[in-house]
């Protein structure tokens, strides 16, 4: 049997009740958090930082995921998924309260 290459990667999103940010502590320029996704995966390390946009001039949030540096020197994440703007929100909402 061959293997197919796929042509197309597809973004599924999580529901929004199904992330839990489990611990928060706050650095000098990030956020760093753990995370819980479907109630039974936990991403440790994940950073929240804060950037000003070139095109619009507003503040905004990026998440960061936990990664490693290959042999051919660039970072590739552990873990990952698909960060939506409504996931992003709460995100920010659940770490500015355990902050």
């Amino acid at each position: 049997m061959a293997i197919k290459k796929k042509t197309e990667t597809k973004k599924t999103t999580i529901p929004v009740e199904l992330i839990k940010v489990d611990r928060a502590k706050s650095f000098d320029k990030a956020i760093m958090f753990d995370i819980t996704v479907f109630d039974c995966v936990k991403i440790y390390g994940c950073s929240y930082r804060t950037y000003n946009d070139k095109q619009t001039g507003e503040e905004k949030g990026i998440i960061g995921f936990p990664s490693k540096k290959g042999n051919d020197g660039n970072y590739y994440n552990h873990a990952y998924f698909f960060v939506t703007d409504e996931m992003l929100a709460e995100i920010e909402k659940q770490i500015e309260a355990l902050i």
